[in-house]
């Protein structure tokens, strides 16, 4: 086991070396493999309603589902291994249903012809149409963050309960294309409610109005984000988009926005292995095996290794949002990620979060509402203990933990939805190398950095 326990700069610049001719190789099997047509490699997607439409402030949600077949084939076809499907009798329990398919939300405004999409991926144990009255669920996130020309998906994925990176990343390759497909085409393909709508409509309309789709367009530009395991998810789906398209102009994915994301999946699992071997466990259900078993399918998973495979599918940006006193993904493996994405040529951003304000509280509130900086989220309590579950006494200068993903007042959620405003509405930097910022939410900053300061400027 411990022969996978490795510097990770190092180990990711040596495997990212030895194996570029094989991603090169793959990518023109998969050419040969289509006749060199010059077009998307696996698909259709299609996009089935699951229940009538919802209205919530003012944004239209459809609850929906697809079939990410397309994408798992396509890589079988690189020469990638097949991912493990769930598997009801090994993949649930008591706390994790079963959950053989993946299911989103995309929020838009009703008659909108959006140009840009939002693509939201969830954490561990997170839930998208979790309880909208408990602020838990993803709800106030899509009604947020959608606009005229900006449609905003979320994403439960296939063994949503568990740790799902190999699966989930295809199923956030194959939605995201079943939701340009469906904005580009007006009515959801494939989705029988939809046509029997559609009819319904044609027989009792009176003129074009009422036959009208609440929503199309034309997708031109996808803004990736996803925190912790979403992270790794996010992360991941980057590279193995490699499998669906040959057009690195044309890039499933635009910007990256990692919010304290896994991104150096072997050292988690070996961190699991000592402190939730359940947690582990998920891992090897998902990659197949353990890192001895399976080293290729950790190394596939390990957004770090894969910077050049990332660059490659197109990547314009690259945006990592992380506390420096995180107790469940540790602060190194974002400033690994932001090294590894600089030499690979992709214009990164580096935000690091070290104090969150005295307001925004310790601890889970009663109402259950955000505002609460978990004490077992923060590497103070983690490895130093102290507290009751509600407090953090080690924690005395209110150092940022990780962060909810429902909790948009958290100082690394609030900066992670600032920077993709910035990228919707053409106000970030798109060109420069390398950036480092640093965030501090109490008055007046500190020695180490101001909240609105950028090293280097």
């Amino acid at each position: 086991m411990q022969e996978w326990s490795f510097d990770c700069l190092r180990q990711a610049q040596q495997y990212e070396s030895g194996k570029h001719m094989v991603n090169v190789l793959r990518i023109f099997q998969l050419l040969l493999a289509i006749g060199l047509s010059g077009t998307a490699l696996a698909g259709p997607y299609p996009y089935e309603l699951l229940k009538d439409p919802e209205v919530r402030e003012g944004v239209t949600i459809e609850t929906f589902t697809f079939d990410a077949a397309p994408v798992d084939a396509a890589a079988v076809a690189a020469g990638a291994a097949a991912l493990p499907q769930p598997n009801p009798e090994t993949d649930q329990d008591e706390d994790s249903p079963y959950t053989p398919t993946a299911k989103a939300m995309l929020g838009y405004i009703d008659g909108s012809k959006p140009t840009k999409l939002v693509v939201l991926c969830h954490g561990l144990n997170g839930d998208v149409f979790g309880d909208p009255e408990a602020y838990r669920a993803f709800y106030h996130h899509v009604t947020r963050l959608t606009t005229e020309d900006v449609a905003v998906m979320a994403i439960n994925y296939r063994n949503n309960y568990r740790f799902p990176i190999g699966l989930g990343a295809h199923d956030v390759i194959a939605g995201t294309l079943a939701v340009k497909d469906r904005v580009s085409n007006g009515l959801p393909p494939g989705s029988a409610r939809g046509q029997a709508q559609r009819s319904e409509q044609a027989n009792t309309s009176t003129g074009n109005a009422s036959n009208r789709q609440a929503v199309s367009g034309n997708i031109e530009t996808v803004y990736l984000w996803g925190i912790s395991m979403g992270g790794a998810i996010s992360g991941t789906a980057l590279s193995e988009a490699l499998y669906v398209t040959d057009d690195a102009n044309k890039p499933i994915f635009d910007h990256w926005i990692g919010v304290e994301p896994l991104v150096n999946y072997g050292e988690s699992y070996l961190e699991a292995s000592g402190a939730a071997p359940g947690l582990a466990r998920e891992m090897e259900l998902d990659s197949g095996g353990t890192p001895n078993e399976v080293p290729d399918e950790y190394r596939r998973r390990t957004v770090v290794m894969n910077a050049d495979r990332i660059a490659q599918a197109g990547l314009k940006t690259m945006t990592i949002v992380h506390a420096i006193n995180d107790g469940l993904v540790p602060y190194n493996q974002a400033r690994e990620m932001a090294t590894t994405a600089v030499q690979a040529g992709i214009p990164t951003q580096l935000f690091t979060v070290v104090r969150k304000s005295p307001e925004h509280g310790d601890g889970d509130n009663t109402r259950g509402r955000p505002g609460g900086n978990n004490p077992d989220y923060t590497g103070t309590n983690t490895f130093l203990g102290g507290g009751d579950g509600h407090t953090d006494e080690a924690n005395v200068v209110d150092l940022a933990g990780h962060a909810a993903d429902f909790d948009e007042t958290h100082p690394v959620i609030r900066t992670s939805f600032e920077q993709l405003q910035k990228l919707i509405e053409g106000s970030y930097d798109t060109a420069i190398p390398y950036r480092e910022h640093c965030v501090d939410d109490q008055d007046g900053g500190s020695d180490f950095c101001t909240r609105t300061s950028a090293l280097g400027e």
